[in-house]
């Protein structure tokens, strides 16, 4: 039997802790010893009302049925990249966040939830050109904006998309 993630955006509360939030994507960045049923990740929460995501396993969460207010926004970022290993020298990350891209981006670079490592150590600025027009979005469009459509621009453009897609 494959096991199936919790998908992003799904509204969570924490068994022990309460806390209710969105899943906001996987990491193998952990925190303590327990994993998902794939060994190796845990999910990222962002916590509501908070800027801030904590990490939980899938037996730590249960999911709950709510709906998204009206003025709940997202904002999907472009971030360049230098160096890559295997980059083509039009390397960028595109993601979404509950958060401004500018603090994201800094989460990113101070390996605060970083999710993935590759802006960590490859990020070199925002590509604000790519997508302040985009911004804000319902959560629906920005999950969609950063696995579909802003992936498929940027590389009909000649960019390699690292990230959601």
């Amino acid at each position: 039997m494959t096991w199936k993630p919790i998908e992003n955006g799904t509204n969570v509360r924490h068994r022990q802790d309460s806390y209710v939030g969105v899943i906001d994507g996987l990491t193998e960045i952990c925190k303590g010893p327990k994993r998902n049923p794939d060994g190796r990740t845990q999910y990222r929460v962002h916590v509501k009302g908070k800027e801030i995501r904590e990490l939980a396993t899938e037996d730590d969460l249960e999911s709950i049925k709510r709906t998204p207010r009206k003025d709940e926004r997202f904002n999907v970022y472009v971030v360049q990249l230098e160096e890559v290993p295997g980059g083509t020298g039009k390397d960028v990350y595109v993601g979404m966040t509950g958060l401004t891209p500018k603090k994201r981006y800094a989460n990113h670079k101070r390996d605060k939830k970083a999710g993935k490592k590759i802006v960590t150590r490859y990020g070199v600025k925002l590509l604000p050109e790519l997508y302040d027009h985009l911004n804000p979005l319902s959560w629906e469009e920005a999950n969609k904006m950063e696995k579909e459509t802003l992936p498929r621009e940027l590389m009909a453009k000649g960019f390699k998309v690292y990230g959601g897609h």
